[in-house]
């Protein structure tokens, strides 16, 4: 089973020193999070991915085809729900 591991890195020049990496069963990197001002965020950043990370959801913005729908009159594209 897979686990976190929160680590502080003390060669940063910001406030945010906290983070945290999701490890395989077999110690490989899965994910590293965000930075953090505190440990506590860092912990409670791991509560989010445990809490919300069981989504099977995927949204895959590679593409490069956007739909009509999408676009909007700011962006420069036609927006066919404000086309007047």
């Amino acid at each position: 089973m897979g686990f976190y591991e929160i680590k502080n890195s003390e060669t940063t020049l910001s406030e945010q020193r906290y983070y945290f990496v999701l490890k395989a069963s077999n110690g490989e990197i899965i994910a590293t999070s965000e930075m953090y001002k505190t440990k506590q965020a860092a912990e409670n950043g791991i509560r989010s991915v445990q809490l919300n990370g069981a989504s099977t959801d995927i949204k895959d913005l590679t593409s490069s085809t956007i739909s009509p729908f999408q676009m909007t009159m700011d962006s420069g594209f036609f927006n066919p729900m404000n086309n007047k």
